[in-house]
């Protein structure tokens, strides 16, 4: 403990003989340590902390199968539907499909018409999740029947703010 105290003492010494040497290490560690905790902090919340969902250990993503090359298949509307309606230990089973510029839809009748980022869910999709409407009401069952015409849409929080002011008036109300 001795030797730990005199080399402290050494290194205290030398560091005030030379300010800026001092100033621009000091900074240095600053920074670095700055950047790690921000990275860790995004890291943490994104990867890390569970899914904001009720029980999300109960929470799967299923395929159909595994090609060769190791690359997954996804599941068909069919597929999943029999999958539903024999489902036994399974609580809800539910799908989604989005992929980046191939699902959406085009949004008009209300100012410049946009083009808009969609993902086609299935019946049982928002069961699963065990999430319910913030405002208005979720698709009912016989709304969501395969090739059935789309009278129904469900908007994010995001959304509903942006495009329409976050007004209630909007919900019950038809888009084109």
């Amino acid at each position: 403990m001795g030797e730990f105290r005199q080399d402290l003492t050494y290194a205290i010494r030398k560091l005030r003989s030379s300010p800026g040497f001092t100033i621009v290490a000091v900074a240095t560690l600053a920074l670095g340590i700055g950047a790690n905790t921000a990275i860790f902090s995004v890291v943490n919340s994104v990867v890390f902390r569970p899914l904001p969902l009720p029980e999300p250990e109960q929470l799967y993503r299923v395929w159909s199968s595994t090609d060769a090359d190791g690359s997954r298949v996804a599941v068909s509307s069919p597929d999943l539907e029999d999958w539903r309606l024999q489902r036994e230990q399974v609580l809800d089973l539910g799908g989604y499909w989005f992929t980046d510029e191939g699902s959406g839809a085009d949004l008009t009748g209300d100012g410049e018409p946009q083009r808009l980022a969609v993902a086609f869910v299935t019946e049982g999709f928002f069961q699963t999740l065990g999430v319910p409407a913030m405002e208005g009401r979720l698709p009912r069952r016989d709304e969501m029947v395969r090739g059935g015409s789309d009278h129904v849409a469900v908007l994010t929080h995001g959304f509903w703010q942006r495009q329409f002011g976050g007004s209630p008036s909007v919900i019950g109300s038809a888009l084109t």
